[in-house]
């Protein structure tokens, strides 16, 4: 079996690659060349595809993704990877367009929404025994951590992941009479769609990703909330500052 990681990078206007927004994916299937075509097509239909209510996730997409410069689908063969190791280059870049969004007017880029999910967690604690030997994060250890720490395992977690789509446009928004702003049905219904259509692949392929474990596990289920979340490194820097008072 082949295990790839996907990365979908969408490319800003801006032209700089450190403002580029990327999400990833995890797929397996019975050849790295199946894996590869599986990865293309599914991430691909995931931002363009369209089932049940007929919205896709390319819609809410701001303005602040290029339409001139192709977003890309970088492919990584993680099968001998997946403690996290280097992976190296990718083993495919394909490319796909995204259609213009529904509003012409954008959210902040740091704004987001989160689509949760996760493999089977039957019988997993939410917080496990204590653990003497747990790895510390790199950019810890850079800082001077020791390359191991104590805590608790987390079994659960290693079974959920998330994705955060955006940027997005105004049309992402749903706003009631001066309520607080929520997440508009329609992009929950093309989040809900899409993530059923990578749940229904052929083989079920989709994977959430544990590095502690070093192991993939098939994807069951996931949720998306109508609150919006933040991803704080999306937020384009400023550009002029107004002062007041000496």
């Amino acid at each position: 079996m082949a295990v790839v990681l996907a990365e979908a990078v969408l490319h800003n206007i801006s032209g700089f690659v450190r403002d580029d927004f990327i999400n990833t994916f995890v797929f397996e299937d019975a050849t790295l060349a199946a894996a590869k075509a599986l990865a293309v097509t599914a991430v691909t239909d995931f931002y363009k595809g369209a089932t049940g209510g007929g919205h896709k996730v390319e819609e809410f997409i701001s303005q602040t993704v290029s339409r001139t410069v192709a977003s890309e689908i970088k492919v990584y063969d993680i099968s001998t990877h997946l403690d996290g190791g280097a992976h190296g280059s990718p083993v495919q870049i394909s490319t796909f367009t995204l259609a213009a969004p529904v509003s012409a007017v954008d959210i902040p880029s740091e704004v987001a929404v989160c689509m949760s999910y996760h493999s089977d967690m039957t019988g997993l604690l939410e917080e496990g025994p204590l653990d003497i030997a747990i790895p510390t994060p790199a950019e810890a250890v850079h800082f001077g951590a020791p390359a191991a720490h104590t805590g608790h395992d987390r079994p659960r977690a290693r079974h959920r992941g998330r994705i955060y789509v955006g940027p997005l446009s105004f049309g992402a928004v749903k706003t009631s009479g001066g309520a607080q702003c929520t997440v508009a049905d329609n992009l929950v219904a093309a989040l809900h769609d899409a993530g059923l259509r990578l749940l229904g692949l052929t083989g079920a392929n989709w994977r959430t990703w544990s590095r502690r474990d070093a192991a993939v596990y098939t994807a069951t289920g996931g949720f998306i909330d109508n609150e919006f979340d933040t991803q704080r490194r999306r937020r384009v820097n400023a550009t002029t500052r107004t002062t007041f008072g000496s």
